[in-house]
Parts: structure tokens; sequence; C-alpha cells
């Protein structure tokens, strides 16, 4: 079974994914609950996929 982080990141480059997981680990030692690291991570990954959508540039990750 995947861990959520790794769900939330499937299908994004892994430059963002690379990304999340740093920031991640820095809301995690903040002590961030776990239910707004998820959140926040999620808005972040919607982010990076529209952005790899609707980019007119096509090697803009």
């Amino acid at each position: 079974m995947k861990d959520p982080l790794s769900r939330t990141t499937s299908g994004i480059a892994t430059t963002w994914s690379g990304f999340l997981r740093d920031w991640d680990r820095c809301l995690r030692s903040a002590g961030h609950p776990e239910t707004t690291r998820y959140n926040y991570l999620l808005a972040a990954a919607q982010l990076a996929r529209y952005l790899a959508e609707e980019s007119p540039d096509p090697d803009a990750d």
C-alpha cells in the first residue's frame, strides 16, 4: 500500500514531487497535523498538475 504522499504526488513531475516531500518533512517537523499537511500538499499537487496541463511552454514543469 502506498503512503498518502505517494498517492498525492503520483503523475506529477519529479521536481514537484521532491519539493512536496521536502515541504511535508518541514511541516511535520513544525508539528502540523496530518490532515493539515495532506490538504496543503494536495493543493500544491493540484497546482502542479494544472500548470503542467495549461502551460504554453511544454518544457516548463
